[in-house]
């Protein structure tokens, strides 16, 4: 965050303050995407470090306000994607999608919000090998309650009767 507060102040004569737009950004994607041309000072060729090969069904945790970013070559013959998984309070739109995002879990699929965005691509079940995309795979109640497939415990010591609500609410949704 600092380096985007401060990068104007690194005058390369690309910085017009007159403009609504930031050296290197592109409005309606993000306004950080950092390229080594606009962004010397990053050093990104440095600063960043590589994922080592993934699988199909694997995982890899970053924080979404570090600079990230993905290979511009892909050599495969099937789609590479990322899909963000957020952690999101429990709230209509949530539950909403969490009724969508379930049966697209257990059936292997990408939930609705992904296929809508980009259309019919790769999905889990048509790998031959183990997606990791199976009930058996979440080691955890709090797993489970994640992907709707759990009731969220609405006696749980220290909420508010709001809280208490919104969690029955979401389990009365989840027909759980």
């Amino acid at each position: 965050m600092a380096y985007i507060m401060l990068r104007p102040l690194f005058h390369r004569g690309e910085f017009d303050d007159s403009l609504p737009t930031f050296p290197g950004s592109t409005p309606g994607n993000t306004q950080f995407f950092p390229t080594t041309a606009h962004h010397p000072h990053l050093a990104m060729d440095r600063a960043m470090v590589g994922i080592p090969p993934v699988k199909p069904g694997d995982y890899v945790f970053w924080h979404c306000d570090l600079v990230h970013g993905v290979d511009e070559l892909h050599p495969g013959i099937l789609d590479s994607s990322v899909s963000y998984s957020a952690c999101n309070p429990l709230t209509p739109y949530n539950v909403k999608s969490l009724l969508a995002t379930r049966p697209a879990f257990e059936a292997g699929d990408v939930p609705e919000d992904f296929a809508r965005s980009h259309g019919t691509y790769e999905r889990e079940f048509q790998h031959g090998e183990d997606c990791g995309a199976r009930r058996e795979n979440i080691l955890s109640e709090g797993g489970l309650r994640a992907l709707g497939l759990a009731r969220l415990d609405e006696d749980e010591e220290g909420l508010s009767p709001g809280q208490r609500e919104v969690r029955r609410l979401a389990n009365e949704k989840l027909g759980l």
